[in-house]
């Protein structure tokens, strides 16, 4: 019986004298050395066959990719984006896809806006009386401490006082 074997990566005699023994470890794995992005591209065609893109295909649209990742794109919505709706047949996968990334790129992340301040008003203890929160000392107002405050001391956009109600 003659066995023969084949194979695509060059070895020295060192490694077929082992392998002739069967004492070779068995191959470890190469790791990819791809971006996420060139992955994303090469595995379209699993999604949808007529979307199979070369690697030269890849490499040329990756950065595209790249800017959808920046704008807070997630991965499904860019499979979403690009496999939803093709037309029948697909002539040039790599145009279309090129075509889809321009055209239905998300917009710019906005800078997040600061918090605005929050304005708190408080009832007086005594009588009733809503005053700003940094006004009210021990929880009474400065009218029933007799301290009078004058309303432009409040800063702007602050609710004004309303009446005290008190029933008789």
């Amino acid at each position: 019986m003659t066995r023969t074997l084949f194979s695509r990566t060059a070895r020295d005699d060192a490694w077929w004298a082992a392998f002739t023994r069967g004492d070779v470890p068995p191959e470890q794995r190469r790791r990819s050395t791809h971006s996420r992005q060139f992955v994303l591209l090469a595995a379209l065609g699993r999604t949808a066959p007529s979307l199979t893109l070369s690697a030269a295909d890849c490499a040329a649209l990756e950065p595209l990719v790249t800017d959808w990742f920046e704008r807070g794109a997630t991965e499904a919505q860019l499979l979403h984006t690009l496999t939803n709706g093709l037309p029948t047949p697909v002539h040039h996968a790599a145009a279309l896809v090129r075509r889809r990334l321009v055209d239905k790129m998300p917009p710019e992340r906005m800078a997040p806006t600061p918090p605005r301040p929050l304005l708190r008003t408080l009832e007086c203890g005594d009588c009733g009386t809503l005053d700003l929160a940094d006004s009210l000392v021990g929880g009474v107002c400065g009218r029933c401490h007799g301290n009078l405050v004058s309303p432009s001391a409040a800063p702007p956009g602050a609710v004004p006082p309303r009446p005290a109600y008190r029933p008789e």
